[in-house]
């Protein structure tokens, strides 16, 4: 038997209150053979001790991610501020965890290859059925190519991915990762799920009628920031284009692109997060100089539409 548990607090001015409550919902005492517990938070629960603290007092493996939104039981708990716990606690299914080490911003595909052998050989060399990967916004590096790393160590593993992120005045770069309550910066975290389980994923791509055809060349960058496009300021060519209006929030903002480099590599996928002061994009990574980009745009009503196609494929 599985069980799956929720909790949430919303308590950021009082850490000792909002582990007493999650502590509450989620009744440890009733946890099964094998539980694992997986959190979403506002980066002020890291920084307030709560993190650590939970992750003391469940006594199970525990990991989690800094977010900007977080959702418990079908809808948004607080606005501002909000701490969320899912535990899966099993007679029959059984958890692994692991994390890349220090030599990640180095060589990333070594550190993270020595990280899934890590896992294999705590579990007699069976690769996990389900891996859940935690990971940093790598803005040097491109989550799209740590993504390819991790799918390449772990095989036939299926895989689900959650982005940790950090917005303070428009700095995307220092988000949380937490292992057994112990703050990380810059690694990765796996959660592997051994075990039979009845699993599908259901996948929607964007659909055509969300492409806006443009084009669009970078004209100036630094790194992860896009200056101008087609020589005028980032935020002037959303604008122009319709996508965002002087009163749009200047931070957690997602603007899909996929971005041709015109090196003969296959186009990446980039994600801009937040306009700037000087009207300038921070992006999910770097995207140079004459960068070819095509653009789409994800309202909340399309959202909405394809979790719906989902659920309704799900629930067949």
């Amino acid at each position: 038997m599985t069980e799956f548990k929720t909790a949430f607090s919303t308590n950021i001015d009082d850490s000792e209150t909002a582990v007493e409550e999650i502590l509450e919902q989620l009744a440890p005492e009733t946890f099964l053979k094998n539980s694992v517990a997986v959190i979403a938070a506002f980066e002020e629960f890291f920084e307030n001790g709560s993190i650590t603290e939970i992750s003391e007092k469940l006594g199970i493996p525990v990991i989690a991610y800094s977010t900007v939104l977080s959702y418990v039981n079908g809808g948004p708990v607080d606005n501002n501020y909000v701490l969320s716990v899912i535990v899966f606690t099993s007679d029959t299914v059984e958890f692994s965890v692991v994390h890349t080490d220090d030599e990640f911003r180095t060589d990333t595909k070594g550190s993270i290859n020595k990280m899934v052998q890590k896992m294999l050989d705590a579990n007699d060399g069976k690769r996990p059925t389900l891996a859940l990967t935690v990971e940093g916004l790598h803005n040097d590096i491109g989550n799209d190519v740590v993504t390819k790393y991790l799918s390449n160590a772990l095989g036939e593993t299926e895989i689900f991915g959650v982005v940790s992120i950090f917005i303070r005045e428009n700095d995307y770069t220092g988000n949380f990762v937490a292992y057994n309550g112990k703050l990380l910066q810059n690694v990765i975290v796996i959660l592997g799920i051994y075990g039979e389980l009845e699993r599908e994923y259901v996948r929607y791509a964007l659909q055509e009628r969300n492409a806006i055809q443009c084009e669009a060349i970078v004209t100036e960058a630094a790194g992860n920031v896009v200056k101008t496009i087609n020589y005028v300021s980032a935020k002037k060519f959303f604008t122009d284009l319709g996508l965002i209006d002087d009163v749009t929030l200047d931070y957690a903002f997602s603007l899909p692109l996929m971005v041709d480099q015109r090196d003969g590599a296959e186009s990446i996928a980039r994600t801009i997060v937040g306009f700037n002061a000087d009207e300038s994009a921070t992006t999910t990574a770097e995207i140079p100089v004459g960068s070819l980009l095509s653009i789409a745009s994800i309202s909340s009503t399309y959202i909405i539409e394809t979790v719906q196609h989902a659920a309704e494929y799900v629930n067949k």
